[in-house]
């Protein structure tokens, strides 16, 4: 450690309860809460001494923070060498001029993990940025990247991009984890249309 965890605030009391239940004995600081409360917090837990903002070393082996902290604070993120970064929804990243993936640029980490649901949803430009996020070193040139995936129509290019994406991505698929789920099945139940939809349907294609 220490670790930087950063989450929306609306997930903050989820993760304090799941850190509670998986690492009860993990010294977990919440960094949040008005400027009052988070002066307390560096004063106390983050080795900066009293009326100062910029830290070196923290007590604590897990910082739990929000976005909005980690964009208002950066001062104090940025004075502390992390061992390890965890982003929930990661996907936020997928833009390397937002605000917040400028700030996490800044700062000095060791390892970096993004939790994300949809990063093979993303446009090429947007996974490139995700990527280039956990491994700047190898993920260096987004023209490079684009060159080599541009035509994604293929699927000997599709299977590349997924081998290349592979070793920096631990997929967890339903499949693999519910063994009990049934298969799929797909009845076609045909509808007719009610009246409203008769007239304004071919209205539509005619006009």
């Amino acid at each position: 450690g220490p670790c930087l965890v950063a989450v929306t605030l609306s997930t903050v009391s989820n993760w304090e309860n799941e850190f509670g239940l998986w690492a009860p004995d993990l010294h977990i600081v919440t960094y949040n809460g008005k400027a009052e409360s988070r002066r307390i917090i560096r004063d106390f837990e983050f080795n900066t001494g009293p009326g100062t903002k910029h830290a070196r070393t923290i007590r604590p082996r897990v910082v739990l923070t929000t976005f909005e902290m980690i964009t208002q604070d950066a001062s104090v993120f940025k004075g502390i060498r992390w061992e390890s970064l965890v982003v929930d929804e990661g996907h936020r990243l997928k833009n390397s001029q937002s605000k917040l993936s400028v700030t996490l640029n800044t700062f000095r980490i060791e390892h970096r993990v993004l939790l994300t649901g949809t990063p093979l949803q993303n446009n090429l430009d947007e996974l490139f940025h995700l990527l280039a996020f956990i491994r700047p070193d190898v993920f260096s040139s987004l023209e490079d990247f684009q060159e080599q995936f541009s035509q994604l129509k293929h699927e000997e290019q599709i299977e590349n991009l997924k081998a290349r994406g592979a070793p920096h991505m631990l997929r967890r698929l339903k499949r693999d984890v519910m063994k009990s789920i049934p298969p799929k099945v797909e009845r076609m139940v045909p509808v007719s249309l009610p009246p409203v939809q008769k007239a304004y349907y071919p209205a539509a294609l005619t006009r």
